[in-house]
């Protein structure tokens, strides 16, 4: 089954059981994501008793915010990241140990219009600004005459994306919902390669860095899902 068809079914998965309730026309303000993907693909996977079935893919933003500051227009932000440092033994020194940090941190913030189709389902759409930031250090890949030989890699991203999404009303407060964008991106990439002198009578060598800026397209499928809560 296609990631793509699981997340789709996600959303229509309580229909049956819901399909016959109603409730007062209330308007919330307010209201709160959290994205669920790896849960709901964990679950259709146990489902399809498939070892093979499909993984979650990586969200870039596991925590949302929206506000309805007009009928039928919200405005939304998000924001998503990861932090992690391992201490790895070393290939060239079985032992010693070499360091490796990663960190990446994502925003978005926008305008959506939405629509209503019926009692339980809405469509959204509108446009994102979306930064995001990365870094990659490796303190020590390889050493060569008496030298330590490390890295450092960061990105910036600036990007600009339009957005189109369906809502799963499951309770007046409560929703599933998953969205589609194609992004406009901007890129920046350095490099630094530095050296560490192995011992004292060695002096230190200049870093080299190394600047690249590009742009480039990006279409995200409606892949993950995040369950609303209204306020």
């Amino acid at each position: 089954m296609k990631p793509a068809m699981i997340s789709l079914m996600m959303l229509g998965l309580p229909l049956a059981a819901c399909a016959q309730e109603t409730w007062p026309d209330t308007v919330h303000r307010h209201s709160v994501g959290v994205d669920v993907s790896a849960f709901l693909f964990q679950y259709a996977g146990r489902i399809a008793a498939d070892s093979n079935a499909p993984t979650a893919p990586r969200s870039l933003y596991w925590a949302s915010y929206r506000y309805r500051f007009h009928r039928g227009w919200n405005l939304r932000f998000a924001i998503g990241g990861q932090i992690a440092k391992d201490e790895r033994p070393w290939t060239y020194m079985a032992t010693e140990t070499y360091t490796v940090e990663t960190s990446a941190f994502s925003v978005r913030a926008g305008v959506e219009r939405t629509q209503e189709l019926a009692k339980r389902w809405q469509v959204f759409y509108g446009l994102d600004i979306r930064p995001a930031w990365s870094r990659t250090y490796t303190d020590r890949q390889y050493s060569n005459a008496y030298y330590y030989h490390g890295q450092e890699a960061t990105g910036t991203d600036w990007a600009v994306a339009s957005l189109f999404g369906i809502r799963f009303r499951i309770t007046p407060r409560f929703s599933l919902l998953t969205e589609a964008s194609l992004a406009y991106v901007a890129t920046e990439r350095k490099r630094r390669d530095f050296t560490t002198p192995t011992d004292a009578d060695h002096a230190p060598q200049p870093d080299v860095t190394v600047t690249t800026r590009g742009f480039y397209t990006l279409f995200q499928p409606p892949l993950n899902v995040t369950a609303s809560f209204s306020l």
